[in-house]
């Protein structure tokens, strides 16, 4: 994900405390994996849920559902059988929600034919299965949005972006009274070292890879490719 795009979020996200913030998943465009690769939308849904405004997410997202090719016979969007070619087909970003690995993958009875195709991979990429992985998407949102509803930093505080010192790097500051939390995404596929003008040390508390919570130095964080972390400042931790 390049931080052009980060930006263009957060020009959407900052014009209210109250606007809505989408992750720009929309029944007309790629979903969010289909566009950005898994890595990265795990960085794109903690942009999103630590950013000010109203968090939407298309359904699916929260597991990493991706586009499914939808064979002309099968569509459903009118807009494809009444002008196909002319607009820009919403089927593939429409298949049903993959709630296990069961046939038709729990959106319906066996016997019951699916509004669309499920993808091939519904067997593993589905909320039973996720539920059980420390490490999957699923339970990466889920601890974004506790963090999210618990820390009134990221749920009603100010932003604050921080010179990161690089174009492929966003750093910014979410503040509420004492209580201050820091969002860094690196967003090349290269591990980098950031190197922040804020001294101090603090706790990281979420990484999008879920495997590791550790006290840091923040003038030289080491991040992996395509990852985003939060930060703690020790001197403001409850």
């Amino acid at each position: 994900m390049s931080c052009w795009l980060a930006g263009c979020w957060l020009l959407r996200s900052s014009l209210s405390r109250f606007s809505s913030f989408a992750g720009e998943t929309r029944l007309y465009i790629l979903r969010v994996v289909s566009r950005l690769g898994l890595a990265q939308a795990r960085a794109a849904l903690l942009l999103l849920l630590t950013l000010r405004g109203i968090p939407t997410m298309y359904s699916g997202d929260e597991i990493g559902m991706h586009d499914v090719p939808i064979p002309a016979e099968q569509a459903r969007d009118p807009f494809r059988i009444i002008a196909p070619g002319v607009r820009r087909n919403r089927d593939p970003a429409r298949t049903p929600m993959q709630w296990d690995s069961s046939l038709n993958a729990g959106c319906c009875l066996p016997t019951v034919e699916p509004w669309l195709p499920l993808p091939t991979d519904s067997k593993q990429t589905n909320v039973a299965a996720q539920r059980e992985n420390p490490h999957s998407m699923l339970t990466l949102i889920h601890a974004l949005l506790a963090l999210r509803r618990t820390t009134p930093a990221l749920n009603s505080g100010s932003y604050r972006p921080v010179e990161s010192g690089h174009v492929d790097r966003f750093v910014y500051w979410r503040q509420f009274g004492h209580q201050r939390r820091l969002t860094v995404m690196n967003c090349p596929s290269q591990e980098q070292t950031v190197r922040l003008a804020e001294t101090g040390s603090g706790q990281l508390s979420i990484s999008t890879f879920l495997d590791r919570e550790e006290p840091i130095e923040l003038t030289t964080l080491h991040l992996r490719g395509n990852e985003g972390c939060i930060i703690a400042l020790t001197d403001t931790m409850e």
